[in-house]
């Protein structure tokens, strides 16, 4: 574990620690992450969470090639699949071929199995900051903060890629972090493998990447000059009659840094490639298939029917009679008022708030969505509901501003820290703002969901500067508030919002 030089604990303080009920509160704690999984898992409408269906259909035509399929009239609908990152579809595609048998729905088959990434990237949360501090409030007050969001949960329990690209987020952090303190070529490998199965699964994930070789760089620029000689002393072959264990060892070694090299370079030839063939990261469904192929799926169909607009070769009229042949409405609704907006040019640019006002908006929506449920049915948090939240922020960030020393568990909160901030900044700016720019939609494109790969940096910051520096019973005290608002703010909130169309076999329903 990664000692930590600041706060001081005393050998009383650390004995107070000990008889905090440890086990058997995270024991509680994840059962009670699990059997709400299992609840939405199976009661939530499949119509509901965000791009299920896509994903469910994506999913069942991945079972049918034990390969990439091609794209064809059956793919058109549910987006590209060429040159896309297809990694999150071909797994699911798996996950049927093996247990497509079961006497139950493909839906609740791919639902629960995306319950177990769910787990899974609490588990690793939980060992990670479990490198960053031994303070066991701390791990407590973090465990309940991830497990009581009710958009992770909700998403947890539903078939999307988020769910792995979250868990993949936090294998990289883990494995990133723990490499600081066993400097296992394995462990390294293991980081490496989660960051290219990350951004073979959405490309959203390359600035996490970025950030984080970033941030493994920094760390280790003590050690880069020997880096190679400690890699070949690694990998060198053990001599004759050595040791089995020693043995075991070194092809356990070899074939992580194998497979971590090979996916690596197939990566690297997958956005190279597209890069040199379509001039992008990843190709505009219009560049590979017709455009009557690509109007068929409906993101592509809102986007292009909105551009043609802006840049007038439709008419008001005709772009919003377009819009009609969008077969889900959620999109041909969304189509239309982006067509209404940007009707008028000059009332948009009058109307469009500053850098510093939209980030106060941004953050505050950010948290009211990711608080909420942020689905085809929406369940903001918002005013009173969201005010403990806000107040939870402010007194962490006077705190961090207070207490934090680069040095802090070795430096690994500053890392932590540069991870959260430089992703949240990119989504803010890069995405979030310029999208805003051209839309003048403040929601548009805009989801809580879309801040989880740093959920777990995120939590662990406000856990560990919110209550570390108090004395034990404060630290009792402030946990038990934070977790309560947790607790009681997430699924008794939705218990008590959600109405007869949230749920499975709900009839009349438009979503």
């Amino acid at each position: 574990m990664v000692t930590l030089p600041n706060p001081p604990e005393s050998a009383r303080s650390a004995a107070s620690f000990a008889r905090v009920p440890y086990r058997p509160l995270l024991a509680l704690t994840l059962l009670y992450f699990t059997a709400k999984l299992l609840f939405f898992a199976l009661n939530i409408a499949v119509e509901l969470p965000p791009d299920e269906v896509t994903h469910l259909n994506r999913a069942d035509i991945f079972a049918g090639s034990w390969g990439v399929p091609d794209d064809g009239p059956e793919t058109f609908r549910y987006g590209l699949i060429e040159g896309v990152p297809w990694l999150y579809n071909w797994v699911t595609g798996r996950v049927l071929n093996l247990l497509g048998w079961l006497p139950v729905a493909d839906w609740l088959v791919l639902r629960l199995f995306n319950c177990g990434l769910g787990l899974l990237t609490v588990l690793y949360g939980l060992r990670w900051i479990r490198l960053m501090t031994g303070n066991r409030i701390v791990h407590l007050l973090f465990l309940v903060m991830i497990t009581n969001v009710l958009m992770f949960t909700g998403l947890a329990a539903a078939v999307s890629y988020d769910n792995l690209i979250n868990l993949l987020a936090v294998l990289a952090l883990y494995y990133l972090f723990r490499f600081s303190e066993d400097r296992s070529v394995s462990t390294l490998a293991k980081g490496q493998l989660a960051v290219i199965a990350g951004v073979m699964t959405k490309t959203s994930f390359l600035p996490f990447a970025f950030i984080l070789e970033l941030v493994l760089l920094v760390r280790e620029r003590k050690h880069l000059l020997g880096a190679w000689g400690h890699l070949k002393r690694a990998l060198a072959k053990p001599e004759e009659g050595a040791a089995p264990e020693v043995v075991t060892g070194y092809r356990k070694r070899m074939a992580w840094v194998v497979v971590t090299v090979l996916a690596g370079i197939y990566a690297a030839g997958f956005y190279g490639t597209n890069v040199l063939v379509y001039g992008h990261l990843t190709p505009k469904a219009d560049q590979v298939l017709s455009l009557e192929e690509a109007m068929q799926n409906r993101i592509f169909a809102r986007n292009y029917i909105v551009r043609q607009f802006k840049e007038g070769n439709l008419s008001f009229e005709e772009a919003i009679a377009m819009t009609r042949g969008i077969h889900e409405p959620g999109n041909a609704r969304r189509a239309r008022n982006l067509i209404a907006v940007a009707r008028d040019p000059g009332a948009l640019a009058a109307s469009l708030l500053g850098p510093m006002e939209y980030a106060r908006r941004w953050v505050v929506f950010m948290l009211a969505d990711g608080m909420g449920y942020h689905g085809h049915l929406v369940m903001r948090k918002w005013s009173t509901s969201l005010y403990p939240m806000l107040a939870i922020l402010l007194v962490t960030a006077v705190l961090f501003i207070r207490k934090w020393q680069p040095d802090d568990a070795g430096g690994a909160w500053t890392g932590a820290a540069v991870v959260a901030g430089f992703y949240a900044l990119v989504l803010l700016v890069l995405v979030n703002y310029r999208i805003y720019l051209k839309s003048g939609m403040l929601d548009y494109a805009l989801q809580g969901r879309y801040i989880f790969p740093v959920l777990i940096p995120m939590a662990g910051i406000i856990s560990y500067y919110l209550i570390a520096y108090l004395p034990r019973r404060s630290q009792v005290l402030v946990a038990l508030l934070v977790a309560g608002y947790f607790i009681y703010g997430e699924l008794p909130f939705f218990l008590a919002r959600a109405e007869a169309c949230w749920f499975v076999g709900a009839e009349g329903c438009q979503y």
